[in-house]
């Protein structure tokens, strides 16, 4: 499940690299007009997703993930921000700063029940000093979450992890070989913008609109949370009832 999209070339990297061996939802908070209007490129994006089976869906707040959504093994929200980029945007006292303390909260709360399972992750890619200004680890402490890895973007292990990346691993359906004509533009791939996601390969592009080519994303760093153990325990007895 991937939150928070925007001109959703994450989640068809996702498809394009593990194929049928995922079954992907992918999510925006803009409408599908909204969307269309902002990324002119989203119409063969969605296209794309679309004809590979993935189920995309509009209008989804990553902070009240709703619960007709179907369970998953991994929720991912990539470089969650709210769009806004004022003065005081460093000041740890500032009104930025406590609303992206809340949109973390609130996400990993959300995304919490949501998890198929008791070894499910949470997948969270902050940059430069928003995961220590926004706190992030006490977000997810709070949540009952455990930090079980941190490691820059720039390669797929930042993904493929625990449990869940054995699984995947394991399957002829994983990997899918990159074709050269889905690699995204040389700014995204060259590490101009200040860091180099591994899915760029794929076409992954992020971006807050259709022209832009400056977000930096410098110190990107991707952490996968899983259930803390009393909480994978809960998990399991709740299944085991059911």
């Amino acid at each position: 499940l991937t939150v928070g999209e925007g001109d959703l070339s994450f989640s068809r990297a996702l498809q394009r690299y593990f194929g049928a061996a995922v079954k992907l939802t992918a999510t925006t908070l803009l409408q599908r007009d909204e969307l269309i209007q902002r990324y002119r490129s989203v119409t063969t994006v969605l296209r794309d997703l679309r004809e590979a089976g993935a189920d995309v869906r509009h209008g989804v707040d990553a902070c009240a993930l709703p619960g007709d959504l179907s369970k998953h093994d991994i929720v991912v929200f990539n470089y969650p921000h709210l769009g806004e980029i004022p003065g005081d945007s460093h000041d740890p006292c500032s009104m930025h700063v406590a609303r992206h303390r809340a949109l973390i909260a609130h996400f990993l709360a959300s995304a919490r029940p949501l998890l198929a399972g008791a070894h499910g992750q949470v997948h969270i890619t902050l940059c430069g000093e928003q995961p220590t200004l926004w706190q992030l680890e006490h977000a997810a402490k709070h949540a009952g979450f455990d930090e079980l890895q941190r490691l820059k973007p720039g390669d797929v292990s930042s993904f493929i992890v625990g449990d869940l990346g054995c699984q995947l691993t394991q399957t002829d359906l994983c990997s899918m070989p990159a074709d050269a004509k889905w690699a995204a533009r040389r700014k995204w791939r060259s590490g101009a913008l200040g860091s180099v996601h591994w899915a760029a390969t794929y076409g992954y592009e992020h971006r807050r609109h259709e022209s832009e080519q400056t977000m930096n994303t410098d110190h990107s760093i991707a952490f996968v949370f899983t259930l803390a153990r009393q909480q994978q325990q809960q998990q399991q007895q709740q299944q085991q009832q059911q």
